[in-house]
């Protein structure tokens, strides 16, 4: 395959290019439900208000809102906000929404705890093999309590053992950096 057929395909698998700095040309995936790689990035509206606050309501969420008096302060408190009602539904295990795709929005992560413990989720909802922890705690010859704690947003899994445990389900842990 030559430049312009990877770029044909990409194009048609709905990349769009993001930036060109010399010879690089930077593309980004568009969020598709289909997609292998899980995100969990959520939309949300972020609206200057008159007084220059910020305003901050989630798309998939409208229990989450926030604002911050500055841009940056906003995006931070969305965060933490983002972060704490995942960990509520993790809790009280609520089905998660899958991040819709809405112009106009931006997208927020949540801390990184509360992605460790979504991928777990998310590997173990869709895994043809291992479902449950207690067949995750089997897979990864450890106990059931330390297997569950990989699903609690208030846990600090090791990368090596979040990877074990994602593989475990056919999965792979892919990190990026933003």
């Amino acid at each position: 395959m030559n430049g312009k057929q990877v770029l044909a395909k990409l194009k048609a698998d709905g990349w769009t290019l993001d930036r060109v700095k010399g010879s690089h040309h930077r593309h980004q995936a568009a969020l598709k439900d289909e997609s292998p790689m899980k995100n969990f990035a959520y939309p949300a509206l972020i609206k200057k208000t008159r007084d220059g606050t910020y305003d901050v309501q989630f798309v998939n969420f409208k229990e989450a809102f926030t604002y911050g008096e500055t841009l940056a302060e906003a995006k931070d408190n969305a965060c933490e906000v983002l972060s704490g009602v995942l960990e509520s539904y993790i809790v009280h295990k609520k089905d998660i929404p899958t991040p819709s795709a809405k112009k106009g929005t931006t997208p927020i992560l949540p801390d990184a705890k509360t992605q460790a413990a979504l991928a777990i989720y998310e590997s173990l909802s869709t895994s043809k093999d291992v479902k449950t922890m207690a067949q995750l705690a089997r897979a990864l010859d450890t106990s059931w309590a330390a297997a569950s704690r990989l699903g609690d947003p208030n846990h600090w899994p090791t990368l090596k053992l979040l990877d074990k445990a994602v593989r475990a389900t056919g999965k792979r842990l892919v990190i990026s950096v933003e």
